[in-house]
């Protein structure tokens, strides 16, 4: 992208340019819904980004540029799927890492501690005991 387009893109951001609109996007696998902000470039191009937090609470940028309206939502939508098939396997990873360090072994010893205590019920008991407690 050149410095012209970028420099167009950025005053058009900053005004209220009458191609300015806001799409949502919703990745089709996680069915996670974000807005992308679109506007139409000068060239008739369209461009592209929507905004998410990401796992460590930062602001991540997804950018996209096509020719098309329906060739950016496209784009974007592709764009953001990838985003988020990467912070799902960020956070097997990091689950994982957790497992193996030992987070949850304190919690796997109570759950054995209750159920040798006689604290266990089965799923059957519990939805008895949840309707009983509804009434």
């Amino acid at each position: 992208m050149s410095s012209t387009a970028i420099g167009e893109i950025r005053s058009k951001l900053n005004s209220n340019y009458i191609r300015k609109c806001i799409e949502p996007i919703v990745d089709p696998v996680y069915e996670d819904s974000y807005e992308a902000c679109l506007l139409e470039l000068d060239s008739g191009n369209w461009f592209g980004y929507i905004q998410y937090l990401d796992l460590d609470n930062y602001i991540a940028n997804i950018k996209g540029q096509a020719q098309t309206k329906k060739e950016l939502i496209v784009l974007l939508t592709d764009k953001l799927h990838e985003a988020i098939e990467l912070e799902e396997n960020e956070h097997d990873r990091r689950l994982l890492k957790a497992i193996e360090a030992g987070a949850f072994d304190s919690l796997a010893e109570k759950a054995a501690q209750n159920v040798r205590e006689g604290k266990y019920y089965d799923w059957e008991t519990l939805r008895e005991m949840l309707a009983k407690h509804e009434q």
